[in-house]
C-alpha cells in the first residue's frame, strides 16, 4: 500500500519574535538527507534517454538560469569560474517561491531560513 497522508492544522503564532517552522529549522537538514538524497530513477528511461541524465539537464539548466536572474541584482561569481562556481552540479537545489508584490516580515523570514539551508 502507499504512504498515507496525515493533516496537520497550523496557525501562525500571535506573539512577537515567534514562528511557525514545519519542519523544525533545526531539523530540516536531517530530514533533507533522509528523504531527498536517495535515487529512485536508476533503470528509468523516458524516450530512450536515461532519467538521471534528463535529471542532471534539468538541474543544468535551473542552475544556469537561476545565476542569469541573480546577475541582474547581485555581483555573483561566474557558473564558469574553476575558483569559485556558483554552485556543483550534485549540490542540493532547495527552491521556494512567493508573489512578488506582497513582501511581508514572514517572506524576510523565509528568505533568510533558505538562505541559511
Amino acid at each position: 500500500m502507499g504512504q498515507r497522508i496525515s493533516y496537520q492544522r497550523l496557525r501562525a503564532p500571535d506573539g512577537s519574535g515567534e514562528s511557525l517552522q514545519v519542519p523544525p529549522l533545526s531539523t530540516t537538514a536531517e530530514t533533507w538527507n533522509h528523504s531527498v538524497l536517495t535515487d529512485d530513477s536508476a533503470g528509468i528511461e523516458l524516450n530512450g534517454v536515461a532519467l538521471s541524465a534528463r535529471q542532471q539537464e534539468a538541474r543544468r539548466q535551473l542552475r544556469q538560469l537561476a545565476f542569469e536572474y541573480t546577475r541582474q541584482y547581485l555581483d555573483v561569481v561566474g557558473s564558469h569560474s574553476p575558483s569559485q562556481p556558483v554552485a556543483q552540479p550534485d549540490s542540493p537545489i532547495i527552491m521556494s517561491g512567493h508573489q512578488p508584490l506582497l513582501f511581508h516580515p514572514g517572506v524576510w523570514f523565509k528568505n533568510l531560513a533558505l538562505s541559511a539551508l
